[in-house]
């Protein structure tokens, strides 16, 4: 795969991020490098800034961070009605600014990226800007704002399952995470794929983005026998988005003990690109040739 690139939300708080930070130069909406990506190395004001922004994210309104004050009004700009990162961790956090704030003689302005993740693997990343000037002592947030980052590449996963599996648990669970569960328990295991019958059956093909993309972006899944383009076959192919978080289903008849056929999810970035960068690209190709798959099941995952 090409090196991965990203293309933001080009909301107003992002657009205000990139003018503050001081990007120049470049074209397109290229974020600062990070100036610092470890907790020792980032002054402890900004992370207790980020620290109640994580809070205001997941909809908390108590906040346990001592001496940050922040507006309700502020606050409440934060929350995602959609998704509250619940069972979602802070993977990382990384400063991209950290100086005086523009025009003025005292306080901070702060820049950052939060990357979020869970336990089955799924990732989201927001970009935050915020001001605050210290009063007696504690912080006193003055502006805020914060976006989603939206991947260009996201990771995808794919499955096979047994049609009857699904129709003997009596049709799918209705979460995400519960869909992904019983999907991934359910697959045909690549490692033990010889045990396959060597007659035609039903499967239904399962593709997951595993980051979270916004509702403008486009998901393709297709079934061929062509390893080499972007072709396939995508008309009986359907697509979920559960907050952000998107399915792709595809029936088919087939033999899997003698298939030459390749799964392959292709994705256009929504809204949140520039038009020039909208267009589709590969995200996964997947063999569902039993020994090809089983070879390649059995690598390691980056």
């Amino acid at each position: 795969m090409s090196k991965l690139y990203k293309f933001f939300r080009l909301s107003a708080a992002t657009v205000l991020i990139l003018t503050l930070a001081s990007c120049g130069g470049g074209a397109g909406p290229e974020l600062p490098k990070a100036i610092a990506s470890k907790a020792d190395e980032i002054p402890a004001d900004a992370r207790a800034v980020a620290a109640i922004i994580e809070e205001r994210l997941r909809g908390q309104t108590a906040s346990e961070v001592k001496g940050v004050q922040i507006p309700d009004s502020l606050g409440h700009s934060l929350t995602d009605t959609e998704f509250t990162y619940d069972g979602f961790g802070l993977l990382s956090h990384k400063l991209m600014r950290y100086n005086k704030r523009d025009g003025k003689t005292d306080g901070r302005a702060v820049a950052g990226r939060l990357l979020f993740g869970d336990g089955i693997g799924r990732r989201t990343e927001v970009l935050y800007y915020a001001e605050y000037v210290f009063d007696d002592g504690n912080i006193r947030i003055t502006d805020v704002k914060a976006a989603t980052l939206y991947e260009s590449f996201p990771k995808a996963m794919v499955f096979v399952v047994p049609t009857q599996k699904i129709k003997s648990a009596g049709g799918l669970p209705k979460t995400h995470t519960g869909i992904l569960n019983f999907v991934s328990s359910n697959a045909v295991n690549w490692q033990t794929a010889d045990q396959v019958q060597n007659k035609v059956e039903d499967y239904i093909i399962f593709a997951f983005l595993m980051d979270r993309v916004s509702a403008s972006a486009e998901m393709e899944l297709k079934i061929s026998d062509d390893e080499f383009t972007e072709l396939g076959y995508k008309d009986s192919s359907k697509y979920v988005d559960i907050k952000g978080w998107r399915i792709g289903f595809l029936p088919g008849k087939f033999n899997l003990a003698t298939s030459s056929l390749f799964a392959k999810v292709a994705y256009s970035p929504g809204k949140e690109a520039g038009f020039g960068s909208r267009f589709s690209r590969m995200v996964g190709m997947f063999p569902l040739d039993l020994k090809r798959a089983k070879k390649e099941s059995s690598r390691p995952r980056t």
